[in-house]
């Protein structure tokens, strides 16, 4: 598991943050009885209404897993949520979203992308440091949601994947890591 590490602007009404975690994932998509290790990179942004302490943001993601060539995978998530900003700086988001899985090609033959939900996405920040509009956060997030496909039968491509359920794919994401922000 990576260890996190974050970064963000003190009392900004607008944010642009670039984050990096590590963390596990389990559910009916690793088709095991332990978690597996998970990656993820991604950009956020948010608006707190100025002078309060909610406002809205989003969160694009990618996501990288042990064992997979990521130059023929690609997997990633788009959520939007509401922003809440908590004493000392601290952020807390609740939102959801969708995502995209590109599999891996199987004998050669590409497999079609698969399309998702993020039902819910839990997610934090604590600052550590800041200097000016730039800061690092402690950021924790948490996911969960699943893929769906349609069951189009290909004779010819038999090995392709097709008709996955949401109950085939539910998986719960925990991840901690950095951020790096800026901000008014």
């Amino acid at each position: 598991m990576l260890v996190p590490v974050l970064c963000a602007v003190a009392h900004a009404d607008a944010r642009l943050d670039a984050h990096l975690g590590g963390g596990l994932e389990g559910g009916t998509i690793t088709r095991k009885a332990r978690p597996d290790a998970v990656a993820e990179v991604g950009l956020a942004a948010e608006w707190i209404v100025p002078k309060h302490s909610v406002g809205i943001g989003a969160a694009l993601e990618t996501i990288a897993r042990p064992g997979h060539d990521l130059a023929q995978y690609e997997e990633a998530k788009l959520d939007l949520m509401l922003r809440i900003r908590g004493p000392k700086d601290s952020q807390f988001g609740v939102g959801a979203g969708m995502r995209m899985l590109a599999p891996e090609p199987v004998d050669g033959e590409a497999q079609p992308t698969m399309w998702g939900i993020d039902f819910i996405r839990l997610d934090s920040a604590t600052p550590l440091a800041r200097s000016g509009h730039l800061g690092v956060d402690a950021y924790f997030a948490w996911t969960m949601g699943c893929y769906v496909t349609r069951s189009d039968v290909v004779m010819e491509r038999p090995q392709m994947l097709r008709g996955v359920t949401c109950g085939d794919t539910m998986t719960s994401t925990y991840v901690v890591g950095a951020r790096v922000s800026f901000g008014d």
